[in-house]
């Protein structure tokens, strides 16, 4: 009897412990019904392929771009200064003559010009070659003096200081020499006391030889 007793205490004692242990894992699994099922609060979201045939979403415009800058405007061209007018042609020597190199002419030319200067000497020949001499209106001394209407310079000292004159009066010229010693020549003919002097005749005075030129 005894020993039944202390079989049933144990053994309530047991189901007390397993009843314990139960009511303790029921408790727990209130508490665990008690959470929020994580399952069920959570979204899917699925993105769908567009259906077949649809047009494809428009692309995005590109961004506009700046305008260009303005140019700024062109510099304005420097002003020309204006050109001097041109000085008047001189007029043309008048061909020289044919033949008859021996013979004098008189030439009637028109008015002198208004610089006075109505021919020209021009050397040909001696030490005054190429060189170029003008020949005023009126009476024209030609030699080596410094103040002579036609200085002849110092490159021919065979000339005198004052050798010949040429002479212009009312469109005509004449040649007449000043020294009798040295003697002036004009188409290698020597010239006594004055000669008509014509375009194209060649005057020789000391060791040179100068053509005259109207102009």
């Amino acid at each position: 009897m005894g020993f039944f007793n202390r079989f049933k205490r144990g053994g309530k004692g047991r189901r007390g412990g397993r009843s314990g242990s139960r009511g303790s894992q029921k408790g727990e699994r209130r508490r665990d019904s008690a959470r929020p099922d994580s399952h069920r609060e959570t979204e899917y979201v699925q993105t769908l392929p567009p259906p077949a045939g649809a047009a494809p979403p428009p692309a995005a415009a590109p961004p506009l771009a700046a305008p260009p800058a303005a140019a700024p405007p062109p510099a304005a061209p420097p002003r020309a200064a204006p050109s001097p007018p041109a000085a008047p042609p001189a007029p043309a020597p008048a061909p020289a003559p044919e033949g008859d190199a021996g013979k004098t002419r008189i030439v009637k030319v028109g008015l002198a010009p208004a610089s006075g200067v109505v021919g020209v000497l021009i050397g040909v020949d001696g030490k005054l070659r190429d060189e170029v001499f003008k020949v005023f209106d009126g009476e024209n001394t030609l030699g080596r003096r410094s103040d002579a209407e036609v200085y002849l310079g110092e490159r021919d000292d065979s000339i005198s200081r004052d050798h010949a004159q040429i002479i212009h009066r009312e469109g005509a010229f004449g040649l007449r020499p000043l020294k009798d010693d040295n003697p002036t020549f004009l188409n290698g003919d020597r010239v006594e006391g004055g000669a008509p002097l014509s375009d194209g005749d060649e005057v020789g005075i000391g060791d040179s030889k100068l053509r005259f030129r109207v102009v």
